[in-house]
């Protein structure tokens, strides 16, 4: 109850943006809060209980101007089988006459999701003129058991979830549909890459970073690492074993399918990731280029699953912007 009267202050104090109390001194009297919104990443004060005062600290990136970002609004859509599903939705500002392009951006994680919150890729996408949708499929995190758990191992129902999603969306006739992008990272990596092998003629590009396109592989590489041991035997025992299920897992393998993509595609993926093998990009990339389909690649060292080096973010942005600027 006490901190519930803090939060109804603070709430009152800083509206419509979500205001987390992140630490306080021993006695509670004075609070440090995070206060950010879908068009920053916060800033921070110090909150005195006792006489209902704020002090401010500092911002995170305090040159990004939250005026100059996009709202980011929260939809609903349905799956083929009756889910009621939830995501994002970014538009950029609006030009008279033109209907934008739409950049279908499924997290990764797997079992994560995506929030009410600043990110940078999208308001970077949304700035170029993109709309960017951010679906929660089933198997994202934080929702009722029937779309959090009960298929938290079905990718085919996960990858039909945002197709669904994105169909809907263009039913509505406020995006270009012939200017559809579908991009994302690790497991969203995964999405995009059977966008392009299994809706072929609902894209015009699609963009991976560090993902997976072999589940079988990705079983046997990991039971050679001892960190990756337990995720192996985890999946195993969920998504079955490669060898005695190889038409299950081939059905779900982008690279097993790739002679489906016929559309561009940009490949990144950090040469010393140790969470996913670099090894599936590398081999997709070898695919694609065999069959002469376009394809752009960007592949850091001593770079992981996730990007650290400034320098190496920007460098992945701007191709990034370059590729969806050529085929988008």
């Amino acid at each position: 109850p006490k901190f519930a009267s803090i939060q109804e202050e603070i709430d009152l104090k800083f509206p419509g943006r979500v205001n987390e109390i992140i630490s306080g001194d021993a006695t509670d009297t004075h609070l440090l809060i995070r206060s950010r919104t879908d068009r920053h990443p916060g800033v921070y004060f110090v909150f005195n209980v006792s006489d209902g005062t704020f002090t401010g600290l500092t911002a995170n990136a305090p040159w990004i101007s939250e005026a100059a970002m996009q709202p980011m609004q929260p939809i609903t859509f349905t799956a083929r089988d009756g889910l009621k599903l939830q995501g994002y939705l970014t538009l950029p500002k609006p030009v008279p006459g033109q209907k934008p392009a739409l950049i279908v951006f499924p997290h990764g994680g797997l079992w994560r999701r995506d929030d009410w919150g600043f990110d940078p890729l999208v308001q970077m996408l949304a700035s170029r003129g993109y709309a960017i949708f951010q679906p929660n499929y089933r198997g994202s995190a934080g929702f009722a058991r029937n779309i959090s758990e009960t298929d938290k191992f079905d990718f085919q129902a996960m990858h039909h979830d945002v197709t669904d999603g994105v169909n809907e969306l263009l039913r509505t006739g406020r995006f270009d549909p012939t200017r559809v992008a579908i991009c994302g990272g690790s497991f969203g990596g995964y999405l995009a890459l059977c966008g392009a092998a299994f809706e072929p003629k609902l894209y015009r590009c699609a963009l991976s970073f560090g993902g997976v396109f072999d589940w079988a592989e990705l079983i046997d590489e990991s039971a050679n690492t001892l960190q990756g041991i337990a995720n192996s035997f985890y999946l195993r025992s969920n998504l079955g074993d490669p060898k005695k299920d190889a038409a299950r897992f081939d059905a779900i393998s982008p690279l097993k399918n790739s002679s489906g993509i016929t559309i561009p595609v940009f490949l990144s993926h950090g040469l010393n990731d140790a969470t996913v093998s670099a090894d599936q990009s590398k081999a997709m990339l070898r695919e694609l280029k065999q069959r002469n389909v376009p394809v752009k690649s960007f592949f850091p060292d001593l770079e992981g699953h996730s990007y650290t080096s400034p320098k190496n973010r920007i460098r992945l942005y701007a191709e990034i912007e370059a590729f969806l600027a050529q085929h988008l």
